[in-house]
């Protein structure tokens, strides 16, 4: 507990050194912009990457539900992204572009890990992230509906039959990361589409405290012992699904009302590559991170590794798109 206490005290001495290297972006952006975003998924990377995972390098577990709410985060923010540029650009165009930014990050880690593999082992283990699968998924869903004639008019159907069969395909197949993000994509399509009862809703405060108190009920709920013995049930999965999802929605509104405390240098650095990031840090994790030192270490790493590729996808993405 004491390293932890220690690397987040310099974790926020590091965030307040980025005040002094502040983005120069306006601070009164609008709700759901893209200066907003950048940042909503910054913090949803720090939540997963840093505070999770190196909670657990440091086994102190009661963390453990941050990775969901940032995943969560992720998911309202793809689905929201993704019917905003289909609904200003009418085309199939972007969707290419969404799929190759997806795509060649996850290819160049790829590649060095099996090189490395290669290299060092001769053992050949292809990287593999589930959520890399499950965005591109509904990325495959989305597309199909704006493909056929008439089914976009028809999205909150398809799109909740599908999260409903998501939710209960993972549920009875033990895949539990899965089936409690079943509504998070669908979150995003709706905010996108009632932006301005998602903008009255989520910039409220007595709303958002509500968010947080219900998320924090569920959280207390399936610590009950009756509770925790249901395992991968519907029952256990609604709870963490309704946790995470509300958790994530809140934060989303915190950050916007308290925007000026995030406009810092390091957020927007972690807001360029948070998805280089996810897939970097997870090829690290295995490396010994013992003590504060080890954490550190991790992290930087982490960053450095998740400049590199996104600086070498950046390049392959304008010669191809």
């Amino acid at each position: 507990m004491k390293n932890l206490v220690i690397f987040l005290i310099l974790l926020c001495a590091l965030w307040m050194v980025g005040v002094l290297f502040e983005d120069k972006q306006e601070n009164d952006y609008k709700f759901m912009s893209v200066q907003h975003t950048n940042i909503c998924r910054a913090i949803a990377a720090i939540i997963i990457i840093i505070i999770q995972h190196v909670s657990g390098g440091f086994e102190i577990r009661y963390l453990t539900p941050l990775g969901g709410i940032g995943v969560a985060m992720f998911l309202i923010l793809s689905g929201y992204g993704l019917n905003e540029s289909y609904k200003k650009k009418k085309s199939g165009g972007y969707w290419k572009k969404k799929v190759v930014r997806v795509l060649i990050p996850y290819l160049i880690v790829s590649m060095v890990v099996i090189g490395l593999q290669i290299l060092c082992s001769f053992k050949i283990e292809i990287p593999y992230y589930w959520y890399l699968d499950f965005i591109l998924f509904w990325y495959l869903v989305f597309y199909l509906i704006i493909s056929i004639p008439g089914m976009y008019a028809k999205r909150y159907w398809i799109l909740s039959v599908t999260s409903i069969m998501v939710f209960i395909a993972c549920t009875m197949a033990g895949s539990g990361l899965r089936a409690e993000q079943a509504l998070s994509f669908l979150i995003g399509i709706w905010i996108s589409d009632n932006y301005e009862s998602a903008r009255e809703v989520l910039t409220n405060k007595g709303i958002l405290f509500t968010l947080v108190i219900t998320g924090g009920v569920l959280l207390m709920t399936k610590q009950i012992p009756i509770i925790r013995i249901q395992g991968d049930t519907v029952l256990w999965q609604g709870i963490q699904l309704g946790m995470k999802v509300s958790f994530a929605m809140a934060l989303i509104g915190f950050i916007y009302c308290f925007r000026r405390i995030f406009n810092s240098g390091f957020i927007a650095l972690v807001s360029k590559i948070s998805y280089e990031l996810y897939l970097v840090h997870f090829r690290l994790l295995r490396l010994p991170q013992k003590g504060v030192m080890g954490m550190c270490s991790f992290w930087g790493l982490s960053i450095i590794g998740a400049w590199v590729v996104n600086k070498i996808s950046s390049y392959i993405k304008k010669r191809i798109c």
